[in-house]
């Protein structure tokens, strides 16, 4: 596959990923970004088509041109929505779900936490960045 076509996202220059950022794009938790919208509930009444997907892209890259050998940033940044679920901010009060601890959950999973190994990357460090609050995350997981 052309990583450069993987990781098209127009707003962006084109950086190039580390071999474990490429494996973190493929791996499943990411993958399933391409199939949510990053407007939510919003995507039905606009003609907007972001996916969490190219949202997860242009967070790397900005992470990737500003600290590029930051490894625990840039990981933190292709993984930090990985557990939206479709609709996710409009539904999670109703369904009384926290989209952040099924984001902890899923990189401390087996997948994410065998290729962050690859980078000498703790799993379990990423989820801790993630809990600060930061442009990342806009606010701490409780």
């Amino acid at each position: 596959m052309n990583f450069h076509t993987m990781l098209q996202e127009p707003l962006y220059a084109f950086c190039q990923p580390l071999p474990w950022e490429v494996e973190l794009f493929q791996s499943k938790p990411v993958r399933r970004l391409k199939h949510l919208a990053h407007f939510g509930a919003g995507a039905l009444v606009t003609s907007v088509v972001h996916s969490r997907y190219e949202h997860t892209i242009g967070v790397w890259k900005l992470a990737s041109y500003f600290f590029p050998d930051d490894k625990l940033l840039r990981a933190a940044a292709i993984l930090h929505d990985i557990g939206h679920l479709p609709f996710s901010h409009a539904v999670e009060s109703a369904l009384n779900f926290n989209h952040h601890q099924l984001t902890e959950k899923r990189i401390l999973g087996e997948e994410i936490t065998s290729i962050l190994a690859k980078a000498s990357i703790e799993s379990s460090a990423v989820v801790e960045l993630l809990r600060k609050p930061s442009v990342l995350t806009e606010q701490t997981i409780s």
